[in-house]
Formats: structure tokens, sequence, C-alpha cells
């Protein structure tokens, strides 16, 4: 039985972490012994996450990358002890593999270097620095390890321009919960949906790369024709995106036809209660997001990020929009709304798709795959 360390610096819960947490969850069924390492900070979604999953972790002192002045200085002073501590963890642990859940993991990394260990790197972004790719391809030749990566456009952001990198190389998408995110299970609509005007949803937390502000301006111009549409924002705000946070809600401030009602617990129960799914990201390397609308069977308006070009026939499974276009979110939405037909077609072919596509045993099943090479 193979025993693997899952390692995230950045403890803050998201897309990254949930998959992450249906893969071990379905590995562990398999046999594989795995457990994560996360830091003490600013964990505590995640700690609950991980809990709820009885998925087995530690807590180390250990800081993420950020650009904020306080978090860098953390992250760079303290780089070498970090290292160390990781280093005397896995050693104690005995691992067979370190898997690095996203590129910034360069300490996991270079603990398995120093212990010769077997490492797994998974990327899922496409919108890191020339200096933090840099360091991740050195780091990935220096140490061997087999790389993951989560779409055609994350491989294209890392290696279209310089293939020289020989690492085993392959693609898995992100799973659905599907048990969770399944259209036969009973649902109460929430109190926060009006269920006499069609509801449209985003859920992303609040950050730029999200292009939430797109998503309002959207609204704004459909509701000025229709005012039977009510718009729904749901995803956490970021302490380091304070900012951003108080441009929407500034944005959004006096109109009652668009709501933000912040991170909540029942995505599920959202998508459900929602007739339209909007994904107005400027990048992504997924969205998981709307993997999970699909398999909730709701039309899907996308912009064209991350894997949406591989997953979504454009007007067969979804409609995919330029990027930083809210005049095309617009005219995508309202060819849904004006047409039952169209709309049904497009929610049947998306949850047709995302049934097995995403499934966790047959992701999981992948993972093993490179684990076993």
């Amino acid at each position: 039985m193979k025993k693997i360390c899952y390692v995230d610096e950045d403890g803050r819960f998201g897309g990254p972490q949930q998959r992450m947490m249906l893969v071990a969850s379905e590995l562990c069924k398999l046999g594989i012994k795995i457990d994560f390492v996360i830091p003490a900070q600013e964990v505590e979604v995640f700690r609950k996450k991980l809990d709820e999953f009885k998925l087995n972790y530690f807590q180390l002192n250990i800081n993420r990358l950020s650009l904020k002045p306080i978090f860098f200085f953390k992250y760079i002073f303290f780089f070498f002890y970090e290292i160390f501590i990781l280093t005397s963890f896995f050693r104690k642990k005995k691992y067979d593999i370190i898997q690095a859940n996203s590129t910034p993991q360069f300490k996991a990394i270079i603990a398995s270097i120093i212990l010769k260990k077997e490492s797994v790197w998974v990327i899922e972004d496409s919108y890191f620095p020339a200096i933090i790719v840099k360091i991740f391809k050195f780091l990935a030749k220096f140490s061997k390890c087999k790389i993951i990566y989560t779409s055609n456009r994350v491989f294209d952001f890392y290696f279209k321009n310089n293939l020289r990198l020989k690492n085993f190389k392959k693609e898995i998408f992100a799973p659905v919960d599907q048990k969770k995110f399944n259209i036969n299970n009973s649902f109460k609509i929430p109190n926060y949906i009006n269920t006499k005007k069609t509801t449209i949803t985003t859920v992303a937390s609040l950050v730029p790369v999200k292009g939430i502000e797109y998503f309002i301006d959207a609204a704004d111009k459909l509701y000025a024709k229709n005012k039977n549409l009510d718009f729904i924002i749901a995803g956490p705000e970021i302490n380091s995106q304070t900012k951003y946070s108080q441009i929407i809600k500034k944005k959004i401030s006096g109109k009652d036809y668009i709501k933000y009602i912040g991170m909540i617990e029942n995505v599920a129960q959202l998508l459900f209660s929602s007739q339209i799914f909007v994904c107005s990201s400027i990048s992504e390397a997924g969205p998981i997001t709307v993997y999970e609308a699909m398999t909730m069977k709701l039309p899907v308006v996308t912009t064209d990020v991350g894997a949406c070009n591989q997953i979504i026939k454009n007007n067969i499974s979804g409609i995919i929009v330029k990027n930083k276009s809210s005049d095309d979110i617009v005219l995508a939405i309202s060819k849904i709304i004006n047409d039952d037909e169209f709309k049904l077609k497009l929610a049947l072919n998306a949850y047709k798709f995302s049934k097995n596509f995403f499934s966790v045993k047959k992701i999981a099943k992948e993972y093993l795959q490179v684990y076993s090479i």
C-alpha cells in the first residue's frame, strides 16, 4: 500500500482544495494511504472540510507565497527553515510519494529532492508571473517529478513554447462530487431565491481574475430590458483582495436585482434553484463551478477560459463567449431566455457529458495510474 502526502501551503479553501479532497477520498477506498499537510493559519474551512471527508491531516508552520508585504516577508524569511520542517516530517512519516498541489509549492518539492523521494506536481493555473513559472520548471526538471495538468490551456501556458522538460506529463481534469451535485437529491429552495423570477447565478471568489464586474455589467443591461430577472453572486471575500471586494459591493449597491450572498455551504442547492449559470472569469484552469453547473443540468454561459473549450461544444452543450465582454454575456443569456427548446438542449447535453467525464472514480483511477508508473 502506497503512502502519499498531499501538500498545500495555501490553506484557504477553494476549488483546488475541493478537487484534491475528492480524489484523496476515492483513492483511500482503493487502498492508498493519504495524509494532507496544511498550514497552521487561515485553514478553518479547509480543516472542517477535511474532517467531513474523514481525511487525515497535519498542520505545520508553513507560509504561503503572497505579494502582500507581510506574507511575502514571512515566506522568504522562513523559507529554508520550513524546508527543514517538511523534510523532517516527510522522513519521519516515511511517505512513498510527495505531491505538491499547486505551482508555488516549491518547499515540498525541494524537500522531496533532499530525501530522494518520488514526487508529483499538480499545476492548475494559467496566470502566475514568469519568475514563478521559471522556478517551477527548474525544480520540476531537477526533481524529475511527474506533472499533472488540468487542461490543455494549462499545458500551453507552461510548455507550449518550451517542450524540453522531459518529465512525465498527464492531463487529468478536476472531478465533481456527483453524490452532492445530483439533480435527484432533495433540495429546498433557499430564501434568497425569488421563485417568480428567472435566477441567473455565478459562483466565484471576489478576486479580479474572476471578472465579476462583467457579470454585473451584463446583469444591469439585461435587467434594463427584462425586470423578471434576478442575479446571484456566491463566493467568499479574500483578505488580500479587499479593494476588489469593495469595488464589487459598490457596483451592486442599491440594486435589489443583484444579490451577493457570500460563501455558501450548499452550492448544489443554489445551482438547483437557478435557471442559468454564468462564468465570467478572465483566467481559469478549470473552472470547477462550470463542471458542477453542467452536472446539475444547467445551461452554462462561460468565457473562453481553462478547459471550457475542451468540455463544451459551443451552442450545443453550453455557450462560450469572449473574455471581458459583458455584451457577449448579454447576448448569450438573452438567447437562452428567449428559446426554451435551445435552453433544454444545452442543459441536457451538458448533463450527459458531465455525468461520465467528471466522475470521481474515473479521475481517481487516472491519479492511481500516475502513482503506479
